[in-house]
């Protein structure tokens, strides 16, 4: 298990069931063909999930600007304050591979590698 800013990261299931056995069981469950092997991060929330796409995600390489120091830039405002990461988070949830995703009823964002 290693936590990053916005996931925690475990290396297969079995990691995730030491850390999470309610989760894994959930996603075993939920996704019958998950492979044991497979590299799962967990987000908090969509929220987390949402921001982690505009940092490092989908929306990083078309914005074109590293925000991970996004709190200053340049004296302009925040984009951050204009941004509903919850209603972004939603949006993504109903457009994702469902292959390589999986939102948990507690509201915790599975991604599989």
């Amino acid at each position: 298990m290693e936590k990053f800013e916005y996931y925690t990261q475990y290396k297969d299931l079995d990691e995730l069931r030491t850390f999470d056995p309610d989760l894994a069981k959930e996603l075993k469950e939920a996704r019958s063909e998950i492979k044991s092997s497979e590299e799962i991060d967990i987000y908090d929330d969509l929220e987390t999930f949402a921001d982690h796409e505009i940092v490092e995600g989908w929306y990083y390489d078309s914005l074109n600007v590293d925000l991970s120091n996004y709190k200053i830039y340049h004296g302009a405002p925040r984009i951050y304050d204009f941004i509903d990461l919850k209603g972004l988070g939603k949006a993504i949830a109903n457009t994702w591979d469902e292959s390589y995703h999986y939102l948990s009823p507690s509201g915790k964002v599975a991604e599989f590698y």
